[in-house]
């Protein structure tokens, strides 16, 4: 598992280095962060969810919206719900308060409850 984490960690690094000449660098980093979101490794979606909150670009928000409705995990669904609250939108926040009222698990909707509250108190 940890293989194949740095594997996919090198195709995104090498990614980057031959990808197109008319796109940022950052637009770049954003394009692997999307594709380690969409990966099938917990591990590798989870890390690329927190850097996209970093970035906090609203480019992310329909992956991460995905993620945060139908990932299979707890895991998943919380990192994208923090990294929807970094971000912060109307659109992201909202999301994050409609799963804190219906997801399945208790966890996950207790955590988003409290990033939501955390949310306005910030605000």
């Amino acid at each position: 598992m940890k293989k194949l984490s740095v594997i996919l960690m090198l195709a995104l690094f090498a990614t980057s280095l031959f990808g197109k000449a008319n796109t940022t660098k950052e637009e770049t980093i954003e394009n692997n962060l999307l594709v380690g979101l969409n990966s099938d490794n917990l591990g590798l979606k989870t890390s690329a969810a927190y850097m996209l909150g970093e970035y906090g670009t609203s480019k992310s928000i329909n992956s991460l919206l995905k993620v945060l409705k139908s990932g299979k995990t707890d895991v998943e669904r919380i990192s994208a719900a923090v990294t929807l609250t970094k971000i912060g939108t109307e659109q992201s926040l909202f999301a994050v308060k409609q799963n804190a009222k219906f997801d399945d698990s208790e966890r996950v909707r207790r955590l988003c409850r409290m990033f939501y509250n955390q949310s306005l108190q910030n605000n």
